[in-house]
Order: C-alpha cells, then sequence, then structure tokens
C-alpha cells in the first residue's frame, strides 16, 4: 500500500514541478518535496532501517501526512493562481535613483559593521568552520549580516535596471566578493542559498513572460538559468560534504579532493542531505513524527509567535524563554518516544513542525500558505516592492521548508526591513484610476 501511495506521489510531484512556474514558491516547494522525502525513502529507507534509524511502524502514515501537505498546498497554490481579483487601478511610481542607491550602499556597510564586529571578536575562531566564532555578541549584531544580502538585493536589481553607478557596482562587486568568502569560511549552505536565490530570480524577474515560464522553456530558452540552478544544488551538496574535512590547517584543494574521494565511495550521500546518520532531514522528521504520534501533543501555532517574542531584548525581559522552552519542544519528544537522538544541527522540516503545530490539520494550513504565496507571486510581476519581498520570503521558504518556521520568519523580518525602509524614503506611488 505504501509503495502504491509513494510512486503515485513520485508521479504527482514531477508532473507538477515540469508543469509550474519556475519563479513561483510552489516549484521549489516540489523539489524540495522530492529530495527532502520521495527520493529519501525510496532510496534509502531499507538502509536507514538496517542502521536502526528508523522502523517501519510509521511508513504509511508519515508519507500519508507528507502527501497530504503537498496536496493542500498545491490546491492552495492553484486557488490562488485562479484567483481573478485584480486592483481597479494603476500604479504611477517615481524613484530617486541616487537616493535610492546611496541608502543600499549604507545597508551593506550597517550589515559589514555589524558582522565585522563578529568576525573581530570571534579573531582566530572565526575561521574554524561552520557554526564557529564568538557568538556572544549576540543575535542583534550577528543577524545584521543579513542586512549585507539585502544590500546585493537591492544594488542587483539596480543594476539590471541599469540605474548603477559605477560607485554602485564596484560596492556591489566587492560585498558578493566578501560573501562568496565569508560562505566558505564559515561553511554556509545558507549564504550560497541566499546569494543564488537573489541573483537568480532578480535576473529572472527582469525577463520577459517570467510569470508563465516552466521548466522546459527554461532548459531550451534560458540555459544560463538552468545551468546556474544546477550548479547552486550542486554547491549546496558539495558545502554539507566538505564541512567534515574543512580546516583552516588543510588547503581548499585538499579538501575539495577529499571530499570527491568520499563522494565516489559513499554516492548515496549525494541524495543524503546531511549525511547518512541521525542528522539526516529524513531521518529527523520521521522520528519526529513517530514521536508525535504517541505524544499526540500540538499547540495551535503558539510555537510560531516566538520569531517575534525574540526581538524583545532580554535587558527588558530577563526570563524571556527559548525557542526550546517556549511551547512544545520537538527534540524533548523525540528524545522520549523516538528512535533516536537528534543530532546536533538537526531539523525536523517545516511539514513536520507544523504537526506539532496542528497535527493532523496541518494541511489546511498548508492550503493557506500555498494560497497567500501564489497571490504574492502573481504581484511581483507588476510590483517592484512585492517583488523584492517575494525574493526574501522565497529564501526564507528554503529554511522553512527544510528547517522550520523560526528561521523563516527571522531571516525574512532581517532582510526585508531595510528594503522596506529604502523603498519607502525613495519611491513615490501614485495611483491611478482606470478611466
Amino acid at each position: 500500500m505504501v509503495e502504491i501511495l509513494v510512486y503515485f506521489f513520485l508521479l504527482l510531484v514531477v508532473y507538477k514541478i515540469c508543469s509550474l512556474h519556475v519563479s513561483s514558491i510552489a516549484f521549489v516547494f516540489s523539489i524540495l518535496t522530492l529530495m527532502l522525502y520521495i527520493v529519501p525513502y525510496l532510496q534509502l529507507f531499507p538502509t536507514f532501517r538496517k542502521l536502526g534509524l528508523v522502523n517501519n511502524e510509521y511508513e504509511l502514515s508519515f508519507m500519508a501526512f507528507i502527501f497530504l501537505c503537498y496536496v493542500g498546498f498545491i490546491a492552495g497554490d492553484s486557488m490562488g493562481l485562479n484567483n481573478q481579483q485584480g486592483n481597479n487601478g494603476v500604479l504611477s511610481t517615481s524613484v530617486d535613483y541616487k537616493k535610492y542607491e546611496n541608502y543600499s550602499i549604507q545597508t551593506g556597510v550597517i550589515g559589514l559593521a555589524g558582522y565585522g564586529y563578529f568576525i573581530y571578536k570571534s579573531g582566530p575562531y572565526y575561521f574554524y568552520g561552520h557554526n564557529s566564532g564568538d557568538f556572544s555578541v549576540g543575535g542583534y549584531i550577528y543577524e545584521l549580516r543579513y542586512f549585507i544580502f539585502s544590500s546585493v538585493l537591492l544594488l542587483f536589481n539596480s543594476f539590471l535596471n541599469k540605474t548603477l553607478s559605477k560607485k554602485g557596482l564596484i560596492f556591489l562587486a566587492c560585498i558578493l566578493l566578501f560573501l562568496c568568502y565569508d560562505a566558505y569560511i564559515q561553511q554556509q549552505r545558507g549564504s550560497w542559498i541566499r546569494l543564488g536565490v537573489i541573483l537568480i530570480f532578480s535576473y529572472l524577474f527582469n525577463q520577459k513572460n517570467q510569470m508563465s515560464l516552466r521548466l522546459t522553456t527554461l532548459l531550451s530558452k534560458y540555459k544560463g538559468i538552468a545551468i546556474s540552478g544546477a550548479a547552486l544544488a550542486l554547491l549546496l551538496t558539495l558545502t554539507v560534504q566538505i564541512r567534515k574535512f574543512y580546516s583552516p590547517y588543510t588547503t581548499f584543494s585538499e579538501q575539495i579532493n577529499l571530499t570527491i574521494d568520499r563522494l565516489v565511495e559513499q554516492p548515496e550521500l549525494l541524495i543524503g542531505g546531511s549525511g547518512i546518520d541521525e542528522g539526516n532531514e529524513f531521518v529527523t522528521a520521521y522520528n519526529a513524527f513517530q514521536a508525535n504520534q504517541v505524544a499526540v501533543t500540538c499547540d495551535y501555532g503558539l510555537k510560531w509567535l516566538y520569531p517575534f517574542i525574540n526581538f524583545i531584548p532580554r535587558a527588558m525581559w530577563a526570563e524571556k524563554p527559548t525557542w526550546f522552552s517556549f511551547s512544545t519542544d520537538i527534540f524533548t519528544v523525540m528524545r522520549k518516544y523516538s528512535n533516536i537522538k537528534p543530532a546536533q544541527g538537526s531539523a525536523e522540516t517545516g511539514m513536520i513542525d507544523s504537526f506539532y503545530r496542528f497535527f493532523w490539520g496541518a494541511p489546511l494550513f498548508f492550503v493557506l500558505f500555498g494560497y497567500y504565496t501564489r497571490l504574492l507571486h502573481k504581484s511581483s510581476s507588476t510590483n517592484f516592492g512585492s517583488r523584492l519581498f517575494y525574493i526574501c520570503l522565497y529564501v526564507g521558504c528554503f529554511y522553512f521548508i527544510t528547517q522550520n518556521m523560526m528561521p523563516m520568519i527571522i531571516f525574512t523580518l532581517y532582510m526585508y526591513i531595510p528594503i522596506w525602509v529604502v523603498l519607502k524614503t525613495c519611491f513615490k506611488v501614485r495611483k491611478l484610476q482606470y478611466a
């Protein structure tokens, strides 16, 4: 029974990948659903079971839940696509391009100052790879690094619109080089995702008929974008594997050679996400689902309020809870009721996060999620501000789908707030009624 469901699920997802607009969140939602759940189940589930990482008691219910969440999202996306409600007017926009560029550069400078302070305080520990450095500087300082990505998004769109000066172009090139260097030194897969989405989708939105652009057209007419997307996917895989060999005392060529040797010896790592162990995304998701099938807990979305509470300084609220102590902690439930002890840095994935919020009602959340992200996608084709917010949210959705809601909200807010300020300051919008 479970095999029939999974193969039908596979056919549905592949069909949607081929038919959806490549700039829609539904497109990346489909790809990540394929890579996070379907492919690991079909290719690695026997291996996981042999290693004692999963059991087959919840096979059918787990895959059925994932299927229902996916169908819910696609149904919501279709409803949003077919929603014909529009504005009763058009927008007339005037832009102060010089001010826009200056404020965009200043946004990047603020980000560099905040993140530069983190690097300074970290000293040599900054160079020790993933999750290294002095995080005692505080989240408010460390997260200012997202302002650098905000600056890239603003300036790169100015470059595409041919309004960027030589000064702006030099600054853009410098921060792009810095972000690439930082992504390698810190072994940050998230940084590569942010850069890739910003550059690829900003370019994509500047192409004609991008709203109707599907995968087949992308592969035939926009090979550069398709190659860039494939290169980004490979880069993400290499970043996860190279972490095992990264050291400030080894050369880049040594790290690459060791990583390639490992992938040749264990090709399953190419589809194994974070590894064939307790840290694998499928393994974590499956065990988190199993644990809540026993515990039967849900908080109706209360946990998702925490990212907003987290903005309150601890100096003003000494007893402010942490992400783990606020409402239900998934890993605490897992330790009690699942096969594994969660690995450090592992994540339950967004669908399972929603399972702890709404239990089997989670597919209804995904209907709404799909509906409103599609409405935003439609708005982004004509509204520049909506477009920039959509790109920020698109990156955030990577975090939600592969991790949970917390990093999605934090990243989207930190990246979009300075963009919103720049747009409000430099854009004057007037609505013109239809005759």
